[in-house]
């Protein structure tokens, strides 16, 4: 919280509904964010699993100061906007008015870079699978192109405002890939289709970390009616799996940033199919799930931290939506 920083008293900028008298867009933003939902049943409910360490280790993105404020505010407004004053500013009185605060720290408004993200969106290099984080989101950024470019996380996540979209956004994560579909063909009553997927506005792998998944379904049609046995289906996200005390890469299918991946569907064609459709859905919550319903089901806990993981877990399964969908006639 606050005090690690040497703050005891940050007034009316110490919670969240206090930041909102002054700045009242930006608090009304921040109430749907994906801010200030980071912490909730999932993270409280694993909380009896885990040792104090550990503990702290999650509350320092999810809740970092819930010593202050409780649990209910997820990430708030001094997470950000509060920051240790450099060696060499230290003892300036460059703070004033309502924003005033320890000689140590200043607020900060808009000169946030993506520096300011990385504390929480990369994990350290030793925490991972397969010689790379779990979370691995701002090195992926800064091997993008953007860095050198000097295009910033806030540049795509807050042109909005303090909303923060991302992986829960229809609309944010439907402008993160180009879809090419290529026209079918047909030969000696094979189909032949294929779709390329090309990461032209995400600025890190689509998607990014272990918990989203994307799916490529393509299956052919009669009329709006599905043929059943010629669906295939692709996913695009990074599986892994905890086994004997560490973590497991089992499969990585992520696109990076300005890359394309081509799928290739080749099937008989039925009698009936005169199209064929793909549709991509996005599971924003994808590893969760299977992670919350298995410690609900399995794990030693009280069932007060029982329900919170269940509870968490059919929020993580009702997240996913569709961001694209195409019928094409069969030639």
């Amino acid at each position: 919280g606050l005090r690690s920083l040497g703050v005891e008293d940050v007034g009316p900028h110490e919670t969240p509904n206090g930041s909102g008298q002054c700045h009242k867009q930006e608090h009304q933003e921040w109430l749907a964010s994906r801010h200030r939902k980071a912490m909730g049943g999932g993270v409280v409910g694993q909380y009896p699993l885990l040792s104090p360490t550990a503990v702290d280790s999650c509350n320092r993105c999810h809740a970092p100061n819930q010593a202050r404020l409780g649990f209910v505010h997820g990430i708030t407004c001094i997470h950000c906007h509060v920051q240790q004053r450099p060696l060499s500013d230290k003892g300036r009185d460059i703070d004033t008015g309502p924003h005033a605060l320890n000689p140590s720290l200043r607020f900060i408004g808009n000169t946030l870079n993506s520096d300011t993200c990385i504390a929480c969106h990369n994990l350290p290099l030793g925490t991972g699978a397969n010689g790379r984080p779990l979370l691995d989101t701002w090195r992926e950024w800064a091997a993008s192109g953007h860095l050198a470019a000097g295009r910033q996380c806030k540049d795509c996540h807050m042109k909005a405002g303090h909303y923060m979209p991302g992986a829960h956004d229809r609309e944010q994560v439907s402008t993160a890939l180009t879809v090419t579909t290529h026209r079918p063909r047909l030969t000696d009553d094979r189909v032949s289709f294929d779709i390329e997927l090309t990461n032209t506005g995400a600025g890190h792998h689509f998607p990014t970390t272990v918990t989203p998944m994307a799916t490529l379904l393509v299956e052919q049609r009669s009329g709006s009616r599905a043929i059943p046995n010629t669906a295939r289906l692709w996913t695009i996200g990074r599986r892994v799996a905890y086994q004997a005390g560490r973590w497991h890469e089992i499969e990585d299918t992520r696109i990076p940033f300005g890359q394309t991946r081509r799928i290739e569907y080749r099937l008989k064609k039925a009698v009936t199919a005169d199209g064929i459709v793909a549709r991509l859905t996005f599971f924003p919550d994808w590893h969760y799930v299977g992670l919350l319903t298995h410690l609900a089901a399995k794990a030693p806990l009280t069932s007060y931290h029982r329900e919170q993981l269940s509870t968490a877990a059919a929020a993580a399964e009702n997240s996913a939506f569709e961001f694209f969908s195409r019928h094409i006639l069969l030639p």
